[in-house]
């Protein structure tokens, strides 16, 4: 929970709807008028100055003052990563508009309610349809306040208090409906089923936000109608119900609303028991392909080092120079597929003594990390591993191992570096496959050093940076979010040794 002076501190986003979007947008208009048209029969006499009154409270009680929740599993915004819309609680936001509903009527009150949505999708849902869903909700409320339906039902919805809390789950429901068909970025291709992800897992905070406002409005709207009783609603004489008047609107009210129920419900659990069988289905193929790739990792690592090590010891290597030297790395080379190239470097001066293949001298140069490594050499290390970039962009990243080479009084005299390409090597191609095959699923892997730079992506087009999301020394699956804003679920498989 983070307290917040004021929304103008952000920038005014206020999104247009999709074009999906504006289809629904001009039917929510139509039904708010047809709703005005109806609820004419409940309006006051226009009071010109209470309602000046509360179009000028309405900057100052919906911008300033107020608090934002945050969640760990909240989403940002589709295609435009931000803070999650919705989430600030404007302390006295609802007062002005909720007073007019009771005082004014509901033409006033759509007005003001549609002039706050208008600051609020622009300053914190980012979203046209905020206008239309506070100017329903302050019509709303304004026809249960002027009411006069004599059954106790109707007469609890009178109460200014009871009235507010029950607009909460119809903004639980214009925000879902607005992630749907509001187009935040660029990017017009995000499915639906993103942003219903989106949409439910930020109508938590978004829903406690919004009643705390209505918890708020609805206690100042209460002590209103308390205070001035004679300005509060309407005071026409009670009529019987609709219940009361037909049996067949009773009927298809209860049914109506226990079928809705149950709808809702199976929604629900259905919505959860597939998405739960569709993660575990998902984490099952995440963790074979990962567990599948690092196995052949400690292979690939040791085996190019015992085969480093066994060239290392071949005594020629300490006395052979010029072309006789190259032909001994440049046979080990062709007659084992593994490495593509073989450095021979005075452990002195690192002056190069052979190189294979010979076309590669004019380009070579050592990495920083196999710079240190000679001087990690002529101290005892005699066996190093590092990972170093690749050659040229079109390629993938490489291995370089390094072995000391000593005489008989185990002086480090040179220094024989193998280096192999990960999209080459025979016994990473299982590897490389499994992280390829990420991207069937529409997503993508890598393979990170020991020091998290990812030294292989499945993306082509992504560059080999630093890795910064979990890391921990066993195998997890969480959640994160992707660079689209979009719900992104990663297993992280580490690799000992």
């Amino acid at each position: 929970m983070e307290f917040i002076l004021t929304l103008l501190a952000g920038i005014p986003f206020p999104a247009p709807p999709t074009l999906a979007g504006w289809v629904v947008w001009v039917l929510l208009l139509g039904a708010l008028t047809y709703a005005l048209v109806r609820g004419n029969a409940y309006q006051a006499p226009m009071s010109w100055g209470l309602f000046i009154l509360f179009f000028i409270l309405i900057p100052a009680t919906t911008l300033f003052i107020g608090l934002r929740f945050a969640s760990a599993s909240a989403r940002p915004l589709p295609g435009l990563p931000a803070d999650a819309p919705g989430s600030a609680m404007m302390v006295f936001s609802a007062i002005p508009w909720l007073l007019g509903g009771g005082l004014l009527g509901p033409i006033p009150a759509a007005l003001l309610g549609a002039f706050a949505g208008l600051l609020r999708g622009a300053w914190d849902s980012y979203s046209l349809f905020s206008i239309l869903e506070l100017a329903f909700l302050a019509t709303w409320f304004s026809i249960n306040m002027r009411q006069r339906y004599r059954t106790r039902a109707y007469t609890l919805l009178r109460q200014p208090l009871v009235g507010a809390l029950l607009l909460i789950p119809f903004h639980t429901f214009f925000y879902v409906l607005s992630a749907l068909f509001t187009q935040w970025g660029a990017d017009v291709s995000i499915p639906i089923t993103a942003r219903l992800d989106f949409a439910l897992s930020n109508a938590g905070i978004v829903t406690l936000a919004f009643a705390g406002e209505m918890l708020i409005g609805g206690l100042v709207a209460q002590i209103i109608s308390v205070a001035f009783p004679a300005r509060w609603g309407s005071k026409q004489a009670l009529q019987p119900s609709p219940g009361e008047k037909s049996l067949e609107s009773r009927f298809l009210f209860a049914v109506g609303a226990f079928i809705l129920m149950l709808l809702l419900t199976l929604l629900i659990g259905d919505w959860y028991v597939a998405g739960k069988a569709a993660r575990e289905l998902l984490q099952d193929r995440l963790s074979s392909a990962g567990e599948s790739a690092s196995q052949s990792v400690p292979f690939f690592l040791e085996t190019g080092q015992n085969l480093a090590v066994q060239l290392a010891s071949d005594p020629r290597l300490l006395e052979s120079s010029g072309e006789e030297l190259r032909s001994i790395i440049a046979s080990r080379i062709q007659a084992v597929p593994y490495f593509d190239q073989f450095i021979v470097l005075d452990a002195n001066n690192k002056d190069v003594l052979a190189i294979y293949p010979p076309s590669d001298a004019n380009t070579f140069r050592l990495y920083p990390d196999e710079d240190s490594g000679i001087f990690l050499a002529t101290n005892g290390v005699l066996t190093q591993t590092y990972s170093i970039p690749p050659s040229t962009l079109e390629e993938s990243s490489r291995v370089s191992f390094m072995v000391a080479i000593v005489d008989s009084t185990n002086q480090v005299k040179r220094i024989l570096i193998g280096r192999t390409t990960l999209e080459s090597n025979p016994l990473t191609l299982p590897l490389i496959g499994s992280l390829n095959n990420m991207n069937d699923l529409g997503g993508t892997g890598m393979l990170l050093n020991e020091n998290n730079r990812v030294i292989y992506h499945s993306d082509k087009t992504q560059s080999l940076s630093t890795y910064n999301g979990q890391q921990g020394s066993e195998a997890f699956f969480y959640d994160d979010t992707a660079p689209n804003g979009t719900r992104e679920m990663v297993y992280y498989q580490p690799v000992f040794g």
